[in-house]
């Protein structure tokens, strides 16, 4: 699903047909901060905040002629981490003009998020914060 309507999305339940409906592929409920039926309701939660920031970055009066908002499917995953009871994310923004894996929250890995291209075993980025992780999609996808 393109980030454009996942946003639009925001004002529906949390549930886990909404998680899986925005993109999230499967998550781990042994960890203890993704338990139960928290979630899905957490996921969407941290999917709907990068998507705020990255609106807030492309600006309300670019929204429509920007590709990253318009043409990038996002798919994601919250898989279990080396570290017991813990568990990071992978979230996949696929376009035509490139294909970008992040992992966030891994155990040892030197930053919150590491960007690759998809499918490379090498970071090309590390974001220490969402904020660079943002500035990075729209450098390379707007």
């Amino acid at each position: 699903m393109i980030l454009k309507e996942i946003y639009e999305l925001r004002k529906e339940k949390a549930t886990e047909e909404l998680a899986k409906k925005i993109g999230w592929e499967k998550w781990v409920s042994l960890s203890p901060e993704f338990s139960g039926d928290d979630a899905p309701a957490k996921l969407v939660h941290t999917t709907l905040l990068l998507l705020a920031d990255i609106r807030k970055h492309i600006g309300k009066d670019n929204l429509e002629k920007s590709y990253l908002w318009n043409q990038v499917d996002f798919r994601a995953a919250n898989l279990r981490d080396r570290e017991y009871g813990k568990t990071f994310n992978r979230m996949l923004f696929l376009s035509a003009r490139g294909n970008y894996t992040v992992i966030s929250n891994m155990t040892g890995s030197g930053a919150k998020h590491l960007i690759f291209y998809r499918n490379r075993p090498t970071p090309i980025r590390k974001a220490s914060n969402q904020k660079a992780l943002t500035e990075f999609l729209i450098e390379n996808l707007l």
